[in-house]
């Protein structure tokens, strides 16, 4: 007996539309496509609703952010109205009647951001606790204008969780995890040994074309030319098109011209209309006018790391299995944090170790909440001591070894999904 409802608000990357496109899965049904992008992992974690199924939990998921997905859904349930994109929403809500909206880490920005937010529980008064997991770069905005909404809020960290306790927000650390179980024979999966391919890799954002990641760009950038590093990564090349130059040229500039506008007439504006892209740039202007880094072109002068090095840089994989077998495939496997003070434990530390793969990554004392540094990874502090420690443990096999087996057994045991589940399942279920 399933003992309440939850509905996980998610978002998605660039790269699923590319994957239906490969995949042919337009036609499939709703169920079907919801299904293939969580065995897939665009639905991060892809087991998160199995795994609270089985906790008794009638665990759904949503994308807003993805159209297509979106339409089918519509068409399928509502195929005689028009909805909109926030109508779309709160028919979702409407339909499900969740006792728990759950909103999922980058969806509080992609998908479901404050100002859409408002007034939920009186429009859905079925709706008890509205939550979610957060530990993203937070722009311009406070803690407080973006999560006051909230009835408390799951952190990625522990410091995290502090920042939203200081300005007066009930928060719950519960941190990133591996997600073993999206591999369907994932008990066989993790025990074999792979033949490794790769001396050492990275995989994920470069940094390119990103405000929040300027350091990591020029850091692996140094790292390509001083080792024979392997790079898995999804590069934001600027659309050169004269038409995507013009439409970007007039976007930031119209955030420039409302930013001057005062932010409470910015709002009661927002609040006026309906459509949803003019929300959005209006959101945009409000921000600006505390953080206007992300309209700032940092990377004017620079080239991609794959028009640096493009036999030794490939495009992200689709695959889960494809993206796992990679760590799996490597001796070493870099990990670089963002520039933010609060991103410690990002996902791949899980990821690595987890796979039993070697983690060499930064922020090594600040990972003391879940991984002893010496016997579960090795931290470096800087470029060049990350080469040093590279060259180091691929000359000393048996020591690396030992370090990834006593990662895998301690990241399997207490860093799972399945782990962090049960522990939100317990807030839940004391908070209901």
């Amino acid at each position: 007996m399933q003992r309440y409802t939850l509905l996980r608000i998610n978002s998605i990357n660039t790269l699923a539309s590319k994957f239906f496109v490969e995949k042919n899965l337009y036609d499939k049904s709703y169920d079907e496509q919801l299904e293939v992008l969580k065995t897939n992992n665009f639905i991060h974690p892809g087991s998160w609703s199995k795994l609270l199924n089985k906790l008794e939990i009638n665990s759904i998921d949503i994308i807003p952010n993805f159209e297509l997905l979106q339409n089918k859904w519509k068409d399928t349930f509502y195929p005689n109205e028009n909805l909109n994109y926030l109508e779309t929403i709160h028919k979702q809500i409407e339909h499900y009647k969740p006792d728990v909206i759950f909103i999922y880490a980058g969806a509080f920005t992609d998908s479901f951001p404050r100002f859409m937010r408002n007034d939920i529980k009186k429009k859905f008064p079925f709706v008890k606790i509205i939550t979610g997991l957060w530990g993203d770069h937070l722009l311009g905005s406070s803690y407080r204008e973006n999560f006051s909404d909230l009835d408390f809020i799951f952190t990625n960290c522990i410091p995290l969780k502090k920042e939203f306790e200081k300005r007066g927000l009930k928060a719950f650390h519960l941190g990133n995890a591996f997600d073993p179980y999206v591999i369907s024979d994932f008990k066989n999966y993790n025990k074999k040994r792979f033949k490794k391919k790769y001396d050492s890799i990275f995989s994920g954002e470069s940094g390119y074309n990103k405000f929040d990641h300027i350091e990591r760009f020029h850091f692996l950038k140094f790292l390509m030319h001083n080792t024979n590093l392997t790079v898995f990564a999804e590069e934001h090349e600027t659309n050169k098109s004269i038409y995507a130059k013009f439409k970007n040229f007039n976007r930031i500039n119209i955030i420039k011209i409302l930013g001057k506008i005062s932010e409470t007439n910015l709002k009661n504006i927002m609040n006026m209309s309906d459509n949803f892209r003019f929300k959005r740039i209006l959101n945009e202007a409000i921000l600006s006018k505390k953080d206007n880094l992300f309209l700032k072109d940092n990377f004017k002068n620079e080239k991609s790391l794959k028009n640096l090095y493009p036999d030794r840089v490939n495009s992200l994989t689709y695959s889960i299995k494809d993206y796992y077998d990679n760590i799996k495939f490597s001796k070493i496997t870099i990990n670089i944090h963002r520039e933010d003070p609060t991103d410690i434990g990002n996902i791949r530390v899980f990821e690595v170790t987890g796979l039993n793969s070697f983690l060499l990554t930064d922020k090594a004392k600040e990972l003391k909440d879940y991984f002893k540094e010496g016997k579960h990874f090795i931290g470096y502090k800087d470029a060049n001591d990350c080469v040093d420690k590279m060259n180091y443990f691929l000359k000393n096999e048996k020591e690396r070894i030992e370090i990834s087996n006593f990662a895998s057994e301690h990241c399997l045991r207490y860093h799972t999904v399945k782990n962090r589940c049960e522990f939100v399942d317990e807030i839940l279920s004391k908070q209901l």
